[in-house]
């Protein structure tokens, strides 16, 4: 008796126009709720005050870390706290790098995503906790990284297809370890994911961690590079590198089609320097392609590289490239190294 009564009141009153948000259930484990709307404004800084950390005190950071743990080989150092080369397969790709000025870290659950989800009621040690949590910190290229943005599996997914199960997988066990929510859309995602994986969520084995040596590359020693530029992880430009150094900055096209860089703007950080790309008489860049941007007291420029000023731009080491889409959305930023 008591449940017609009440169906017949909800038909009532939605009949009335009113509306219902049914009470957050559980799926794969996760909570699913919206964000709250009243939550604080995310700021990086709350989650990575002074960049990434080194809880354990050997002068390693948690970058760092990282490229030791997921190296398939053994790393060599350009000091004893700073990585210089090993061999990464990138886990949204499955492209190789082998150098580590090449690679990001990228949060899986990122941090932006991690704060709508709850992370904002956290206190601050817990925020820099979750930051510098390696079960959830994969080795990858900056397009891919600058791609998938803060993004969840509802509108993003690695571009190999092998890496879904293991990146749904990763997703869910570090929600659940957070007790960060989900969204109807974000589940429905992973739920068809997960459906079609062999491998339960909670058997994925971590990437074997290689030895460590001290090898101390020399001043002006390059390691070996293999750089390549994927396509279809997204459909914008990003900022692949930045050279304080070279003053140079290289802009690739990671979408699937050519992309005319007309009104995309280029600046450093505050803005001092500024470019309108299309200023520079770039043509489109093709898909997987890239244009090197020079400036510096003597650029000198090879084929398909465009010359801004002769001027230094990103000579302070630390400095940052900012690209900004003809929206005038920051699309891409990406720290210069010397």
């Amino acid at each position: 008796m008591r449940n017609w009564r009440i169906a017949l009141l909800l038909a009532l009153l939605v009949a009335a126009g009113c509306s219902f948000r049914p009470a957050p259930s559980t799926t794969l484990g996760l909570v699913v709720a919206d964000p709250e709307p009243d939550r604080p404004s995310y700021n990086r800084d709350d989650y990575m005050p002074n960049g990434w950390a080194d809880f354990d005190g050997n002068c390693l950071r948690t970058r760092h870390e990282v490229l030791v743990a997921q190296s398939t080989v053994t790393v060599e150092m350009a000091t004893p706290c700073r990585v210089a080369s090993g061999r990464w397969i990138d886990q949204h790709t499955g492209l190789v790098i082998t150098d580590a000025n090449d690679t990001t870290i990228d949060h899986v659950v990122a941090l932006a995503e991690a704060h709508r989800s709850g992370g904002w009621a956290w206190d601050a040690a817990t925020k820099q906790r979750f930051a510098n949590d390696p079960a959830h910190l994969w080795v990858t290229a900056q397009p891919v990284n600058q791609a998938k943005a803060d993004k969840a599996p509802d509108r993003w997914l690695p571009p190999d297809e092998a890496a879904h199960c293991r990146f749904a997988t990763t997703w869910v066990q570090t929600k659940q370890r957070w007790q960060l929510t989900a969204t109807e859309d974000e589940v429905a995602a992973l739920a068809e994911i997960l459906i079609h994986c062999d491998q339960p969520a909670g058997e994925v084995a971590a990437p074997q961690a290689a030895p460590i040596t001290t090898t101390v590359l020399a001043p002006g020693v390059a390691s070996s590079t293999l750089r390549t530029v994927p396509i279809g992880v997204g459909d914008n430009l990003v900022l692949v590198s930045c050279d304080a150094r070279e003053e140079v900055v290289e802009v690739a096209n990671v979408s699937a089609t050519p992309i005319a860089p007309t009104s995309y703007l280029l600046h450093d950080q505050g803005s001092k320097h500024a470019v309108v790309l299309g200023d520079l008489e770039i043509a489109a860049i093709a898909p997987g392609a890239s244009v090197r941007i020079l400036t510096g007291e003597n650029p000198r420029p090879e084929s398909n590289d465009a010359v801004w000023k002769a001027e230094n731009v990103w000579n302070n080491d630390g400095d940052v490239a900012h690209l900004v889409d003809p929206e005038g959305k920051l699309i891409g930023t990406i720290v210069c190294r010397s």
